[in-house]
């Protein structure tokens, strides 16, 4: 027997469908403003600590300069340090991706390894404003340890992780031995590049920092490929 349903019924629920529908719609477009908004208040706030540097920095320069009125801005963060904590993960997730790719493309962990000095100091000596955002304006503001509790720095710290087993496993496989302890092999590639960073990034800016740079980068690199292993 064929079920006929009433008509009506069937209009009741074809609106509803549709209402849901619209208020999907209206919800995804409300995301979409505030994920856009945040996004502004964020790049006026990187334009202002580029600027001036953290001394001089407030909210309300932040909202003046994103066009937005102090009390919608403390709607999407609580207070500066939440502000520049925001800007903080952005850096790390974007060098997490950088030495990602410059890990997983290369066939072997010494390899990687070069490439982890390679390509951090590649990425921040053509983005030092981001060096100084994470490693100096962010433990300014006392940041320190809420970064280094945070996913995505947790997640940088995997990979180094993850470096040291694939170093361990290849040294062991070719009967080498390292000059230094496995274990902490990826965090002294880390150390170095760091050291350089530092050294040249937070120094005063001239024509000649970049060739010191790629010299000093190239030198660590060839160090951790000819002596690491023995």
């Amino acid at each position: 027997m064929q079920i006929r349903y009433p008509t009506i019924w069937m209009s009741v629920s074809h609106a509803s469908v549709q209402a849901s529908e619209r208020d999907d719609r209206r919800e995804a477009r409300k995301r979409e403003r505030h994920a856009e908004r945040q996004r502004l208040i964020m790049q006026s706030a990187r334009s202002l600590l580029v600027l001036q540097g953290i001394e001089n920095f407030t909210i309300a320069q932040v909202a003046a300069v994103a066009s937005v009125s102090k009390p919608a801005l403390y709607y999407y963060f609580d207070s500066k340090e939440d502000l520049v904590y925001a800007l903080c993960l952005d850096v790390l997730v974007a060098e997490r991706n950088v030495l990602e790719r410059s890990i997983n493309e290369v066939p072997s962990a010494l390899d990687a390894l070069a490439g982890l000095v390679r390509s951090r100091i590649d990425f921040y000596l053509q983005d030092r404003d981001s060096f100084r955002i994470l490693h100096v304006w962010g433990p300014m503001l006392g940041l320190q340890a809420r970064l280094e509790a945070a996913r995505e720095h947790t997640l940088l710290l995997g990979l180094v992780a993850r470096l040291a087993t694939r170093f361990a496993a290849e040294s062991e496989q070719r009967g080498v031995r390292a000059r230094a302890e496995v274990a902490k092999v990826p965090e002294l590639a880390w150390a170095m590049s760091q050291g350089i960073l530092a050294m040249i990034v937070l120094g005063p800016t001239r024509d000649s920092d970049l060739v010191r740079a790629n010299e000093l980068r190239d030198s660590a690199c060839r160090w951790l490929l000819d002596s690491l292993v023995r």
